[in-house]
């Protein structure tokens, strides 16, 4: 099981220091399953392209392993399309100084530019999720196949959830049933699986917004 902070992961994350702190105590217990992932979102997501890996380097020594570059409008995350080129240069840049830390990319039409990019030069920390509704919750319906980039690791969400799991894994496995066998695709349960804790600060009003899902693997 992932843990993964989303929101806490943008603006508002100063607050939540010592609950991450925390999980990654807990984390560190051998006795207990959860790995950490951390979706970077709006400023956050924004250091990233800009070529500042200062805050992924921070998460890897609380624990985390695995980050989400979430560069899409929904999560206030402002791309200028005149930039695609150095975008893709700072997230490989970022890539490179934390070769240790999982990146994943989110792939849609909203990302496509950075991320077809990023696959023609892939570094060996790096997946792709495919997530057509951009972090909606928009139900999946398409499954680029893994052999179109067999040597990156790549996962699928949209609005996976107990209703439609079984038809989503049968979906998934028609779609590998040609690949290798050291091909391995996950399943992410966002939206429907999601554990909401709203966080408000009484001094100023703003909130802080953390969520727990699933991330589950089919190989």
């Amino acid at each position: 099981r992932d843990f993964c902070l989303s929101r806490g992961l943008g603006d508002v994350y100063k607050r939540q220091v010592a609950k991450l702190t925390s999980l990654c105590t807990i984390a560190e217990d051998k006795t207990v399953s959860m790995r950490l992932a951390g979706h970077l979102c709006g400023n956050r997501c924004q250091e990233v392209l800009e070529g500042d890996s200062s805050f992924v380097t921070q998460l890897y020594e609380w624990g985390y392993r695995r980050v989400q570059v979430n560069a899409t409008a929904a999560n206030s995350v402002v791309v200028d399309q005149a930039c695609i080129t150095k975008y893709v240069e700072n997230i490989t840049k970022c890539m490179n100084e934390a070769p240790n830390m999982e990146f994943i990319i989110q792939c849609n039409d909203e990302t496509s530019s950075i991320y077809e990019q990023l696959i023609a030069k892939p570094t060996p920390n790096m997946s792709l999720l495919f997530d057509a509704s951009c972090g909606k919750g928009v139900r999946v319906s398409t499954f680029p196949s893994p052999m179109l980039t067999p040597t990156i690791p790549r996962g699928y969400a949209g609005g996976i959830g107990p209703d439609c799991i079984v038809d989503i894994l049968t979906s998934v496995r028609r779609t590998v049933s040609e690949c290798p066998e050291h091909v391995t695709v996950w399943v992410d349960m966002e939206s429907s699986l999601r554990s909401i804790v709203v966080e408000k600060n009484k001094a100023d009003g703003t909130e802080t917004v953390s969520y727990t899902h699933l991330r589950a693997h089919e190989t």
